[in-house]
């Protein structure tokens, strides 16, 4: 008779322990639901408008002009970065979204320029080291 109650316990044991752990997975999953939403909502504003650096830099200078874009004359069409040693398809994505496409751009950089670029790209002292701004005058000279 008593293994009789041992087995009724277990199984309303169980049945109450899997209504509890049904009820703590449920809100985990709407948090993490929510979650999902928030971030989609930020990335799809995050790519609607990309960062430029004329949004990230303090206000310009008189006798500078106020963004990369605006100092280098716009060709045709944007340069194919990835011919600076340094800079791969990851880094020309990053620096496309910054407004910068073309070497001319790279070759008219000003020391807050690449400090600027820098710190956007978080790879302190990169461009000074991998030497983008000489590559990119001798690119852009043709």
């Amino acid at each position: 008779m008593s293994v009789i109650w041992f087995i009724i316990g277990a199984v309303i044991g169980y049945v109450i322990a899997q209504y509890f752990l049904k009820n703590k997975c449920n809100e985990q999953l709407e948090t993490r639901d929510r979650e999902i939403a928030r971030l989609k909502s930020e990335l799809a504003t995050a790519t609607a408008a990309p960062r430029s650096i004329a949004q990230s830099s303090p206000a310009p200078k008189a006798d500078k002009p106020q963004s990369l874009m605006a100092a280098s004359p716009k060709k045709q069409g944007p340069d194919e970065l990835t011919r600076i040693n340094g800079i791969g398809p990851v880094l020309k994505k990053k620096l496309n979204n910054l407004g910068i496409d073309t070497f001319q751009q790279i070759a008219d950089f000003s020391k807050a320029d690449i400090d600027r670029v820098n710190g956007e790209l978080s790879f302190k002292g990169r461009i000074e080291r991998e030497n983008w701004v000489k590559q990119a005058k001798k690119l852009a000279a043709g």
